[in-house]
């Protein structure tokens, strides 16, 4: 008997059904703020940390006075309209703005200029996809809202969008960014979502200085647009394409043809891609010379050559963060010019073979105490060599990709490269300090506001309990490889460091609220509940 094609078409749905594809979850990776949030949400398959002693910090509530004859006394505090600013600075939510906006005309204005002032989607945040549709609905049937807006932050886009709804958001949002015309700082780093009618009306803003674009641009819309920018002083491109890549020169290069100079701020994102190399950062550096900020980052074809040839000409140069791959030379950096003006400086130093096992490290600090403080030879230490940096204020060196020991006599050498009484802000991520190095680090650096150190436990924090409770310190970030390990460790430590605002362990962060209650000091550990990232995820490197 003949098969029918029907038949035939059974047998083959039968077929397909019980084929699996086991394909490993991987994240978008748009950029580094996304992935490092993504990474923060991630549940991880070891013990979570318990949840801190308090919910997230709520303001008290206090109740009206009396009213007199009336008339509530707090009623003529509207009669001193300078005083309102100073009210407001009070509270930290949109949601507190929203209520706020409803007393009256004056308090009205004020709290919506507050509330608009900065705007922002982020996608580890709840619903993103709903709140961008009504952000930009609400500010088509309230066009006069645009105005109030100086800094707008887009990193989602619901894409999933087709034809009417998305021609319709589409033009929502163009109409909405030609009305921010006070607009100066704007995030849009969703892949895809950018049209060339967009890029038009985003190159027209006469008040934008600060641009972070995706760099996905063929098919997308024309790269070039950029250069006729009149403001703009800061360009930050995430995983630049290689049509991005053919313009970026003439980019660069008419843009230090306005009146004005060139570009302040420049930083080029990569996720390990050769299209940016050495022949193009020399090229671009002839147009660079007003250049303030550098960020190179995953280009596995940039060395010490092309980051050298920038750092020669821009010699106002601020800030600069730099991944140094096994082959850039940039873990040697003493043979650049001086950088009297750098205060910020990050480097993720990216071995060439990798530790076999971070939980092993501690186990790799010797035996016998460290006696001598003599600065060692830079081939045998970890810490790169730096270049001078006598104004150096924040300095970030990441080991990527696996954890390293960080030995006591390395803290002399890095101390005798630095100003240590400078030195607010110190990052030593995957480095493993002992009892001994954190010791150290703590009497060399006593001015330190901010530090971020990975711990093979959490024994050298109670090793140095008395120089953490003498420091200065208002936020402090600890690593362990254990991170299972309670929050309950470091109450007794925040009692003490009357300067803490923000303590971390792991992927979690918690906020420090010293209140008095009946004359007596109360301090809180809470989850983070500020609308702001918190420092150590603007640092952290993934």
């Amino acid at each position: 008997m003949e098969t029918q094609p029907q038949d035939d078409l059974h047998t083959l749905d039968e077929s397909l059904h019980h084929l699996h594809l086991d394909i490993p979850y991987q994240p978008l990776r748009l950029d580094k703020m996304f992935l490092r949030a993504s990474q923060w949400r991630q549940h991880s398959q070891v013990p979570a940390t318990p949840q801190p002693p308090s919910p997230i910090r709520k303001h008290k509530v206090y109740p009206l006075p009396r009213p007199q004859q009336g008339v509530s006394p707090l009623g003529g505090l509207f009669h001193y309209t300078e005083l309102i600013p100073c009210i407001l600075d009070g509270f930290e939510h949109p949601r507190e703005w929203t209520v706020l906006a409803r007393i009256n005309r004056t308090v009205g204005e004020l709290a919506r200029k507050s509330l608009y002032e900065h705007v922002w989607v982020r996608p580890w945040e709840a619903d993103p996809h709903t709140k961008l549709v009504k952000l930009f609905e609400t500010f088509h049937h309230n066009p006069e809202l645009c105005t109030l807006v100086k800094k707008l932050d887009v990193r989602f886009f619901p894409l999933g969008l087709r034809n009417e709804q998305r021609h319709d958001l589409d033009e929502k949002v163009r109409m909405a960014l030609s009305r921010m015309i006070n607009l100066e700082y704007l995030t849009w780093t969703r892949d895809k979502s950018l049209n060339p009618e967009l890029l038009q009306t985003i190159v027209t803003l006469p008040q934008l200085r600060s641009l972070e674009i995706s760099g996905h641009s063929w098919r997308y819309y024309d790269p070039s647009l950029i250069g006729s920018m009149s403001k703009l002083e800061d360009l930050r491109i995430m995983m630049p394409d290689s049509n991005f890549r053919d313009s970026l020169h003439e980019i660069i290069k008419s843009l230090s043809e306005r009146p004005g100079g060139g570009l302040k701020g420049l930083g080029i994102i990569h996720r390990m891609s050769p299209l940016v190399d050495d022949t193009l950062l020399i090229k671009m550096s002839e147009s660079l010379e007003n250049l303030r900020r550098l960020t190179i980052w995953g280009c596995t074809r940039v060395t010490k050559d092309g980051i050298g040839e920038i750092i020669r000409r821009a010699e106002g140069l601020e800030e600069l963060s730099v991944d140094a791959l096994s082959h850039s030379g940039l873990t040697d950096m003493s043979h650049f010019p001086p950088l009297p003006f750098l205060h910020t400086l990050s480097i993720s130093i990216s071995p060439s073979k990798p530790l076999s096992s971070p939980s092993t490290t501690s186990n790799l600090f010797p035996n016998s105490s460290f006696t001598s403080h003599k600065p060692i030879p830079p081939h045998s230490c970890p810490i790169p060599s730096l270049p001078p940096v006598p104004s150096l204020q924040s300095l970030h060196i990441t080991y990527s990709n696996s954890q390293i020991p960080l030995l006591p006599h390395s803290i002399p050498f890095l101390s005798s490269q630095l100003s240590p009484g400078n030195l607010l802000k110190l990052s030593l991520l995957n480095f493993i300090l002992s009892s001994d190095t954190l010791s150290l680090l703590l009497q060399e650096f006593r001015n330190l506001h901010e530090l971020y150190i990975t711990l093979p436990s959490f024994e050298p924090v109670h090793q140095c309990f008395d120089l953490l409770s003498q420091s200065k310190l208002k936020v402090l970030h600890v690593n362990l490889p254990d991170r299972g390990s309670g929050v309950e460790e470091i109450e007794g430590l925040v009692e003490r460091m009357k300067w803490l605002e923000e303590v971390g362990m792991g992927n979690r962060v918690y906020e420090v609220v010293r209140t008095y209650e009946e004359g007596m000091k109360k301090v809180e550990l809470v989850r983070w509940g500020k609308t702001s990232i918190p420092r150590y995820f603007q640092i952290w490197r993934g």
